[in-house]
C-alpha cells in the first residue's frame, strides 16, 4: 500500500476532484477509486485505458448479499470514460447499493475481465 505524504496529497486531491467531476457530469453512482499516486499529471478520461476495448466485464456480488451477479450488455469501449460506464451500469443493475466503489478489473481471460468494488 502506498501512502500519501503531504507533498503529493495536492495532487491526489485534484485527481479525486477530478473524478467526482466525471462522475457529477454523467450521472453516475458509482464512485471512481483507482488512483495513481505516482504521476503528477491530471488524468484524461477521454485517454486510452490499457485492458481489451472488446472484452466483456463482469460483476460478482460480494457474497450474494449484496445484489446480483451480472455482466455487462457492450463492450468495455476504449477509454476510461467508457470503462467508468460500463461498471456503473453493472454495480446499478446488480441491485449493490453498498459497494459504490470503482477500485480495479481483474482479468479474467482475454475477453473478460471482473469488476473490484469497496465500500
Amino acid at each position: 500500500m502506498r501512502v500519501i505524504s503531504v507533498d503529493n496529497f495536492d495532487n491526489f486531491k485534484q485527481i479525486m476532484d477530478y473524478w467526482y467531476n466525471v462522475r457529477d457530469e454523467h450521472k453516475f453512482k458509482a464512485i471512481w477509486s483507482i488512483y495513481n499516486t505516482h504521476k503528477t499529471d491530471i488524468p484524461n478520461c477521454l485517454d486510452h485505458h490499457p485492458l481489451n476495448p472488446q472484452a466483456r466485464l463482469v460483476y460478482k456480488a460480494s457474497h450474494g448479499n449484496w445484489g446480483q451477479d451480472v455482466e455487462s450488455e457492450t463492450t468495455l469501449g476504449a477509454t476510461w470514460l467508457d470503462l467508468y460506464k460500463v461498471a456503473n451500469d453493472l454495480i446499478e443493475r446488480s441491485g449493490d447499493s453498498h459497494h459504490q466503489f470503482i477500485e480495479g478489473f481483474r482479468k479474467i481471460d482475454d475477453n473478460t475481465y471482473s469488476l473490484v468494488t469497496g465500500s
